[in-house]
């Protein structure tokens, strides 16, 4: 303690530069961020829509980055890590579930009186939660047709799809200890673990059960610390959870 009153520093740079504002607004694009709200209705809560889902497709990317840095330590038997990763996500996942409170003053009338601005605008068309499904094993082909006209968006959904899921690679690290694992595993009942859909999502029921064959071909050899004598457990080659072939890619 100096007894001295500690200012903050109020001048940033060079106030003549084109680009001049706080460290704080430049580090988070606080100009560009602000200018992301445009409504198209005089209706004063759709701005709050807006934002709501703005968030929400917010939380979903960071929801992807917890499960995936979850799944890719389960996959080096790494569990400390996989459920740091969890359990970051689970925090993650009760501010998505709460961001619908958002909403909750919102009345369908209100509603009703911006929805047709929408158009055909949906939150089943979010390709961030089709991808955190897609994450969860929960995948389905067909839904690719949406983003064939987006190649950026076909290429990370489509490259989730044919990656092992969070929910394989559980399945392989209890494999890999010699545990027996189902030959067509059930699908996941509806939990907590299952993110809060976008606004105007309908729910989806489980389409396709999980594919693992990929993670559990890397059983032959339990890691150390296996119980005395454990051995892999190698899938059928007839599992169901096989790979299926791979969607047409969208056209140049």
């Amino acid at each position: 303690m100096t007894g001295q009153t500690h200012r903050p520093n109020l001048r940033f740079g060079d106030e003549q530069a084109p680009d001049a504002t706080t460290p704080y607004a430049r580090y988070v694009r606080l100009s560009e961020l602000h200018s992301l709200q445009q409504p198209r209705s005089a209706e004063p809560s759709e701005y709050a829509f807006i934002v709501t889902t703005q968030v929400m497709e917010l939380l979903f990317d960071l929801l992807h980055r917890d499960w995936a840095a979850a799944r890719a330590a389960l996959r080096e038997d790494d569990l400390r890590t996989a459920g740091d990763a969890l359990r970051r996500g689970q925090h993650t996942q009760d501010v998505l579930v709460s961001s619908w409170d958002l909403l909750a003053a919102m009345t369908p009338a209100e509603f009703n009186s911006f929805r047709p601005v929408l158009g055909e605008a949906s939150g089943f068309q979010s390709s961030a939660f089709l991808r955190l499904e897609f994450l969860l094993g929960n995948k389905s082909e067909n839904l690719l047709t949406m983003y064939q006209d987006s190649p950026a968006e076909y290429d990370e959904l489509f490259a989730e799809l044919r990656t092992p899921s969070l929910y394989d690679e559980a399945l392989a690290v209890l494999a890999r200890r010699g545990l027996a694992i189902p030959a067509a595993p059930p699908p996941p009942a509806a939990s907590p673990t299952t993110p809060s859909r976008p606004p105007g999502a309908p729910s989806t029921p489980t389409r396709s059960s999980p594919t693992w064959r990929a993670s559990a071909r890397r059983c032959s050899t339990p890691p150390s610390g296996s119980p005395a004598g454990a051995s892999a457990t190698t899938p059928p080659s007839s599992a169901p959870w096989a790979a299926s072939p791979a969607p047409a890619a969208p056209a140049a």
